[in-house]
């Protein structure tokens, strides 16, 4: 491609995924003269109606892979058109193989999975497994073995596919002669970086950071975001040959990967079970996340399926793994089994059964008799919709062809305990300025003796975002009373609790409800039907004129700062009482918030 193309690339080389979207990106030359419509090619061949410096593909198959070309209209004789290649990887995202079943190990600093053999294809200036080692300034290579003669400015670079041409680590441009923007680094300048102290702390060739990686971020490039399970798996209790699901939702750069485990055993996919995966992106902060929903579902559940059930989050090929909260399958039903002992001379045709339950310190009547359907001397049946940690009583008779057996035989048994209800009734009562006493009533379904409460609390924004960060307080001994203490004054917070017994923990007091939320130190409590209206609060800043003061002094600008934050959240300038010794301004943000420690500095603008 000339120099002095009328139109260039953005980017020599674009590699996507087969299935998915792409835009191919031609620039104007400021430099030409030339106007009028464009005109693109794909291997040659003229693409009709297409007359836009961007070029779009939808469902991109390996049939759309080729060399595109971009040019005016009736000069493409001159040879100054903008040259790009797409490549299009077989397989969908993180997948490789002949029938992309693989999955894509984690590939690092613009590294790409090979389509058919999984291997990570590193960009120049990148080597090692997963591409995750910046070659020595100036060096290449698969092993960094190769080096530019006379300095890499101005080479194009190009590599194996899936990669192909790039410019190399720190440059960019159509040239490769301009120096990678703040913020960003490698080959061609594609990636980001994440550094603690800002873009200027970043290596624009290698993306290693000076003064460390951004909160959140880790590895020698500050490339990584660990894993992290934002949802975790919820005890449930379901009826024998009913179906268990549970969800487990994790985010994390590279895309994390969900593996499933009943108590210390990883679970494999098959007969009664099976996992649902959904893989998407979000962009939070500015910030591209992958978030991957696993959805395990158990169906035609048994006894043999209680237990608990937890998911294990892992990304950078094993290196960051979280695992969930434990959450605990309760299958509720009653296992009866019989042997007829003298049958006589007749067969069994038939067998039935009934129950009752010792509910509320009595004995309910009887359930009707139901047939089982079992012939023979042997029967075992399974009782399910029974209310757990409650004992009954079964009845079985067996019929021949003179009648049923009289009178039937019995046995009693107890269901398992299973996760309580909500509690009720949770009220907070402020005792001082920093403390609230708490209470609440045992739930209306215990289902077993209630061993302990947990109370979770944290700051809330508004009534109608119950967001926050909770801190936790157990009881030990099931008492429906606690005392939150260190709490911060005129805040809202947000409580709820619940119960736990041996089958675990149950539902929290805002189910299915709004939580409780409580303003500490303040006579109104938050209405909860609104957003609170935030009142207004002022930092009153005192300081002296400069002793020194070279020129005529204009104004002082004030900055305030959240405790040691590198930048202020409230900056303005004071232009009265320039002349005075000792200067008083007051200054009301909506976002100065009372018994809290800020920063000041105050600069005379001469």
């Amino acid at each position: 491609m000339r120099e002095d193309a009328d139109v260039k690339p953005r980017l020599f080389s674009r590699t996507v995924n087969v299935g998915e979207a792409v835009t191919l990106e031609m620039v104007r030359n400021p430099a030409s003269t030339r106007t009028g419509d464009l005109e693109w090619r794909k291997n040659g061949v003229v693409l009709q109606g297409q007359t836009a410096l961007a070029l779009n593909l939808n469902n991109v198959q390996s049939s759309d892979e080729g060399i595109y070309e971009c040019y005016y209209d009736g000069a493409y004789s001159d040879r100054k058109q903008g040259i790009m290649r797409l490549i299009v990887r077989a397989c969908a995202e993180n997948k490789y193989g002949s029938d992309c079943s693989n999955d894509c190990p984690d590939c690092y600093n613009g590294g790409v999975c090979h389509d058919q053999t999984g291997e990570c294809v590193c960009p120049p200036g990148f080597s090692g497994t997963y591409c995750e080692t910046a070659c020595a300034s100036g060096r290449f290579g698969k092993t960094c073995r190769f080096s530019c003669s006379g300095g890499c400015q101005g080479q194009l670079m190009t590599v194996p596919d899936p990669v192909g041409c790039t410019c190399p680590p720190g440059l960019t441009g159509m040239t490769c002669q301009d120096v990678c923007p703040d913020g960003t680094y490698g080959a061609s300048c594609t990636q980001t970086c994440h550094c603690l102290s800002g873009n200027s702390a970043c290596n624009a060739e290698t993306g290693a950071c000076s003064g460390g990686c951004a909160t959140g971020w880790a590895g020698n490039s500050c490339q990584i975001r660990p894993a992290t399970v934002t949802q975790h798996p919820l005890d449930q209790t379901i009826d024998v040959g009913g179906q268990a699901t549970f969800t487990c939702i994790s985010t994390g750069v590279p895309t994390p990967a969900i593996t499933w485990y009943n108590d210390s055993s990883a679970m494999t996919p098959g007969g009664q079970i099976s996992v649902i995966e959904n893989i998407y992106k979000v962009v939070a902060n500015g910030i591209v996340e992958n978030v991957v929903t696993s959805i395990l579902t158990i169906t035609s559940v048994g006894r043999e399926d209680n237990g608990v059930y937890k998911c294990a989050s892992s990304n950078a090929n094993g290196v960051y793994t979280v695992t969930s909260q434990a959450a605990r399958l309760t299958v509720r039903a009653l296992q009866v089994t019989w042997t007829v002992g003298v049958t006589g001379n007749l067969d069994i045709l038939d067998s039935r059964v009934r129950y009752r339950g010792f509910i509320n310190g009595e004995w309910a009547p009887y359930t009707p008799w139901r047939a089982t359907g079992i012939s023979g001397t042997n029967g075992t049946v399974r009782i399910s919709g029974l209310v757990p940690s409650v004992s009954y009583r079964v009845q079985v008779t067996v019929e021949n062809e003179l009648g049923l057996s009289w009178p039937p035989s019995w046995a009693s048994g107890t269901t398992d305990e299973a996760p309580p209800g909500p509690p009720q009734g949770l009220q907070a009562a402020q005792i001082s300025h920093n403390t609230v006493h708490l209470t609440w009533q045992p739930p209306l379904r215990t289902n077993g003796v209630i061993r302990s409460y947990t109370v979770q609390y944290g700051e809330s924004v508004t009534c109608e975002t119950l967001e926050f960060s909770p801190k936790e307080v157990t009881t030990s001994d099931g008492s429906t009373t606690t005392v939150i203490r260190d709490l911060v004054p005129y805040t809202n917070y947000t409580f709820r609790v619940r119960g736990a017994t041996s089958a675990g923990g149950g539902d929290f007091s805002n189910y299915p409800t709004a939580p409780v939320v409580f303003k500490v130190a303040d006579a109104h409590d938050c209405n909860c039907e609104a957003a609170n209206v935030a009142r207004q609060v002022a930092l009153n800043i005192q300081f002296r004129r400069p002793d020194n003061v070279h020129g005529p002094l204009q104004a002082y600008q004030v900055s305030l700062y959240n405790g040691s934050a590198k930048e202020p959240f409230h900056r303005e300038n004071v232009t009265s009482g320039l002349q005075r010794e000792n200067l008083t301004v007051i200054v009301s943000s909506a976002q100065i918030q009372p018994a809290r420690n800020y920063s000041v500095t105050a600069v005379d603008n001469e």
